[in-house]
């Protein structure tokens, strides 16, 4: 017999076709022609019919090894000799082996039949005492060791015989038997139930709105006149006129309604006089004939911010801040008191007094007194922005520093909340809460 030399190379078979037979039995002739001496060839493993092999390709085909030596289709069976060679053949069948281990026991067999009756055992120790089962838990019953209850959902066994008052929640008499299990899905909907009798009528449902009118129906004919009816109510009283606060004070009409002018303050020494500015009836102190200076002192002791007539008339401040008040009126209108320009403060003043009541910011100017003059009242906002402009600006008037001050000028216009006020630093104007406060300092007219 011939030998082949061979190797392996990963999955390729290198063989070197010397005189290679076809094996057990087989021929000792040299291969045939058509095998490619020293030539590489590659394993595919079992064949498939469904697989198109090509030249020096080896399979298994029933235990033998065949290579692929003539050219062809590629799907010839190796059984069918071309294109196919056999290259290895199948051993003889070996010698029987050792023994396999042992297969697992069969399925058990039919039960054979009953055998004769043995002789009766010895009677066995006694069982455990059994359950006794006493439906749902009742308080004030007594229990024994095994009764079982049934108690929110849950069965409970008794360890120890109870009194009638421990439920099975105290766990020294009782221990949980079979938990309550979690609800279910709901099942589905069931069919519909036949129809019951008609409920008694229900109350009388709110009336629905008015219907749209409808068009006018041709004129009857005129009726008997009616007896006369009862008298109405008596209507509501007109405006009252501003009510006065002192002896003296006058009323004047300004063409839309009536306004109060304050009685002048009693001083000898410089009767007042009274005037007509603006259509407003203002009583001034006579003139004595000396002049005044802004940033001077004014007749009565103030500061002088604002003059007329080359220096007789003006406006003076007092010297001193006098408290810290409230406007007064809040979440209210204060009619007649949104005068903005020069004059108009007093005007202010008197309506916020008149209709906001005491303890407010224009009360406490109004009642304040210098060297004997009464007549004092809170600036308005134009009256206030010039004391800023020529006292407060100017550091003169011993302003508090970063402290606003109180106009009588309401802001309506936005808002029944707020009124007026101005910084005396820095000459900002603000509308503000009315509620809130602010310093105070009075003016006079001279």
């Amino acid at each position: 017999m011939t030998t082949c030399t061979q190797a392996v190379v990963g999955s390729v078979l290198v063989l070197t076709l010397t005189a290679c037979g076809g094996g057990g039995g087989g021929s000792s002739e040299p291969a045939q022609a058509s095998a490619i001496p020293d030539s590489i060839i590659e394993w595919q493993g079992d064949w498939q019919a469904d697989k198109s092999y090509e030249l020096n390709d080896v399979v298994n085909r029933n235990g033998q090894a065949y290579i692929y030596v003539l050219p062809a289709s590629g799907s010839e069976d190796p059984l069918d000799n071309d294109p196919w060679e056999l290259m290895v053949d199948r051993g003889e069948t070996g010698s029987i082996g050792p023994q396999g281990v042992a297969g697992l026991d069969g399925a058990a067999g039919p039960t054979g039949p009953a055998g004769p009756q043995g002789i009766a055992g010895a009677i066995g120790p006694a069982g455990p005492e059994s359950l006794v089962w006493q439906g749902a838990y009742t308080g004030g019953n007594s229990y024994q060791v095994s009764d079982v209850v049934s108690f929110n959902g849950s069965a409970y066994i008794s360890i120890q015989d109870t009194t009638g008052t421990e439920d099975p929640s105290d766990t020294s008499y009782w221990e949980l038997l079979a938990e309550k299990g979690t609800d279910g899905s709901a099942g589905p909907q069931g069919p519909t139930g036949v129809a019951g009798n008609d409920g008694a009528t229900g109350p009388q449902g709110i009336a629905g709105a008015d219907g749209a009118v409808g068009p006018t129906g041709p004129a009857g004919t005129q009726g008997v006149a009616g007896a006369t009816g009862p008298a109405g109510p008596q209507g509501a009283d007109g405006a009252s006129l501003p009510e006065g606060i002192d002896i003296g004070d006058l009323l004047y009409w300004d063409g839309t309604m009536w306004n109060l002018t304050p009685a002048p303050p009693t001083n000898p020494t410089t009767p007042p006089v009274l005037t007509l500015d603006s259509g407003v009836p203002t009583w001034t102190a006579a003139s004595s004939g000396a002049t005044f200076v802004i940033g001077g002192t004014g007749p009565a002791g103030g500061l002088v911010f604002y003059i007329t007539d080359d220096g007789l008339h003006g406006l003076e401040a007092a010297p001193e801040d006098q408290a810290t008040r409230s406007w007064g009126c809040g979440g209210a209108v204060t009619q007649g008191a949104d005068g903005i320009g020069v004059g108009s403060g007093l005007l202010n003043t008197i309506e916020i007094i008149q209709q906001c009541g005491s303890s407010t910011a224009a009360q406490e100017a109004y009642d304040y007194e210098l060297n004997g003059y009464f007549d004092w009242y809170l600036p308005s906002l134009h009256e206030l922005n010039l004391m800023y402009d020529n006292l407060g600006s100017a550091g003169i008037g011993g302003f508090t520093n970063m402290a606003y001050y109180w106009a009588s000028t309401e802001h309506t216009r936005t808002d029944i909340n707020w009124a007026y006020r101005q910084m005396m630093v820095s000459g900002i104007i603000q509308a503000y809460y009315k509620t809130g406060t602010n310093y105070v300092r009075a003016i006079r007219t001279f």
